[in-house]
């Protein structure tokens, strides 16, 4: 499974929840970073 953190609120999402996490949840995102390998995404 593929977990996310996002940069702006601190949650961890599995990869089914960034869409609405972005659209609705935390519009601060500025990345997303990968728990399983440390890479970050804008």
């Amino acid at each position: 499974m593929v977990v996310f953190h996002c940069g702006g609120c601190g949650e961890a999402l599995k990869k089914n929840q960034v869409d609405k996490h972005i659209a609705s949840t935390c519009r601060r995102v500025s990345s997303l970073s990968c728990i399983d390998c440390g890479k970050d995404f804008t």
